[in-house]
């Protein structure tokens, strides 16, 4: 197990683990701010999340509207086989 936060024993206070950072990047925003991540040497950080995010957000926009059908799954099938195939 990886703790988020380890103890600097010569400044005496908690820091980013860059073990944690490395094995879980998608949660770094869910225990630190951006500026513990700056203060501790992690500053693209903060950009890279809000980039992912963005990414993200985009894809399951993409998502919804390749796989929204109204009706039954029958007419869900034949629309799908009526739309022109994509090289993607």
């Amino acid at each position: 197990m990886v703790m988020p936060h380890r103890h600097n024993f010569v400044t005496r206070r908690q820091e980013v683990n860059p073990d944690f950072v490395k094995l879980y990047p998608q949660r770094v925003k869910d225990y630190f701010t951006p500026e513990q991540l700056q203060r501790d040497g992690f500053g693209k950080m903060p950009a890279l999340i809000e980039k992912n995010e963005a990414r993200r957000e985009k894809q399951k926009a993409i998502e919804k509207m390749e796989t929204f059908f109204e009706g039954d799954s029958t007419k869900a099938v034949e629309e799908f086989l009526k739309q022109p195939a994509t090289n993607g």
